[in-house]
């Protein structure tokens, strides 16, 4: 799966739970990035709220097996990423935390980019459900 600067892979799953190689394209000058992370599903019934959590803890098997698609790429650490999502009678609430090691050298106007664009992912995810508004690349 490609989105612009992004390729999403998918490998063999961690027990059941999917694991994604992401691979970000960097601007000119700039290391790649690829992060190695594994997705948990989990759908509340009781309160109808669905969680999808998402990390790099734990997938060094991963990364050492996928070293040769890795190359040069710089390894990022996606410490955890947590979205949860419950519907009401006329709107949804949305819950979206991340912690996210880019690691390597990146120029503070790129660290910048990246942080508004990590900072407003909960309003492009709820653009994306309301109007299917696709985000703008993130360079």
């Amino acid at each position: 799966m490609n989105h612009g600067r992004l390729d999403a892979t998918r490998l063999e799953d961690s027990e059941t739970c999917p694991v994604y190689h992401l691979q970000m394209s960097m601007p000119m000058m700039i290391s790649n990035r690829s992060i190695l992370t594994c997705f948990y599903h989990h759908d509340d019934e009781a309160t109808g709220q669905k969680i999808v959590v998402h990390s790099s803890q734990g997938n060094e098997a991963y990364v050492a097996e996928r070293k040769p698609w890795i190359g040069k790429d710089v390894i990022a650490n996606n410490i955890v990423t947590y979205t949860a999502a419950t519907a009401y009678e006329g709107g949804h609430e949305l819950k979206y935390v991340i912690s996210m090691d880019i690691a390597g050298m990146i120029p503070g106007f790129v660290k910048k980019k990246i942080a508004t664009r990590l900072a407003n992912v909960g309003l492009q995810i709820a653009d994306y459900v309301m109007h299917g508004t696709i985000p703008p690349k993130p360079f």
